[in-house]
């Protein structure tokens, strides 16, 4: 009975890798594998297309690793498995890689510079900048797919096909109108994928507002202990001010001890020398109120606040800070 070699040496191990796939090329294991099972029961296969714009990374190895364990299993079963490669030519990515090269700030310079034929020309050129790459890294991990008949999103066929889709689900009455914040690139023009958002995302320090919320029911002015004259409001803290207009509701923690503050409204503020009423989380009360004294007076405007001639934390009998009742908030 033959026996295996053993290997000694690590250095042997990638020779003998690129050995066997060298054997498999030479004598059409692949093509072979589905000349041998033309008859079975198909199951088809279409790569969910990469970008080959970008180079192939490790994340890619995991994912295709995944995908050949299946198809593999389905044609050593018997069954027909057409395995076609393809290629990701659309989205924004793409075309701000192009625009980088070109130096091209504004959607307008494409017309006004290279005009949009031109620029969809070098799109295109640059989805199949690595694609040369694609094709060495899918031989050399062994990803059994068909790389000489590849499918790409750019073609006229598969867009058509798309809108053919696309009918289908809106005669059948699947299609609808809505509305969602997402994510929107000036640069671009356009509104981004949460995906397309991630190939950026670092860290930060951003600037952050502090906004009042103002009480308007008169019965929750009384449940809370003051008069529905008096101006009173919740204080809420956000680094996305720009979603400020769509907000519908607020929400308040359950857990939480809230205090109420009065605050005499300085010189530079409407109503200067008024008294408002505010209300804010008791953990946070020292971190929102201490640099509103003294010499902070560009800071609290910035948030929203200002230098107050009084602030003072309302007592409890108790002598602590007074707490909202949860059945108040």
């Amino acid at each position: 009975m033959p026996e295996f070699r053993d290997i000694n040496s690590i250095k042997e191990r990638p020779t003998r890798e690129e050995d066997l796939i060298q054997f498999w090329k030479d004598r059409r294991i692949f093509e072979q594998s589905g000349e041998l099972t033309r008859d079975g029961r198909p199951f088809v296969f279409y790569e969910g297309p990469p970008t080959a714009n970008g180079r192939p990374g490790i994340h890619h190895v995991l994912s295709r690793v995944f995908k050949d364990i299946y198809i593999r299993y389905f044609g050593q079963r018997g069954f027909h498995v057409p395995r076609r490669a393809g290629w990701d030519c659309h989205g924004l990515p793409v075309e701000r890689e192009v625009e980088k090269a070109l130096g091209i700030e504004s959607k307008s310079e494409i017309e006004e510079k290279y005009g949009i034929g031109k620029f969809n020309t070098l799109c295109r050129e640059s989805v199949l900048k690595y694609v040369d790459e694609w094709n060495r890294f899918s031989e050399r991990m062994a990803f059994w797919v068909d790389l000489n008949d590849p499918y790409f999103t750019m073609d006229d066929d598969f867009i058509e096909s798309v809108w053919s889709l696309l009918k289908i689900i809106w005669d059948r009455g699947l299609i609808y109108q809505g509305y969602r914040v997402v994510p929107y690139d000036p640069v671009l023009g356009a509104t981004m994928s949460d995906a397309e958002v991630d190939q950026g995302y670092k860290e930060t320090d951003d600037p952050s507002v502090t906004v009042r919320f103002r009480i308007r029911s008169s019965e929750a002015a009384r449940k809370l202990g003051w008069s529905p004259d008096q101006k009173a409001g919740f204080l809420v803290w956000t680094t996305t001010p720009w979603t400020l207009p769509s907000n519908t509701a607020l929400a308040l923690a359950a857990e939480e001890t809230y205090v109420i503050v009065e605050r005499i409204r300085p010189e530079d503020e409407v109503d200067a020398g008024t008294t408002e009423i505010l209300i804010c989380a008791e953990a946070l009360y020292e971190q929102v109120f201490s640099g509103l004294q003294g010499g902070a007076q560009k800071n609290a405007r910035q948030t929203g606040g200002g230098s107050a001639a009084k602030v003072e934390k309302e007592k409890a009998k108790s002598g602590g800070a007074q707490p909202i009742k949860k059945s108040d908030a």
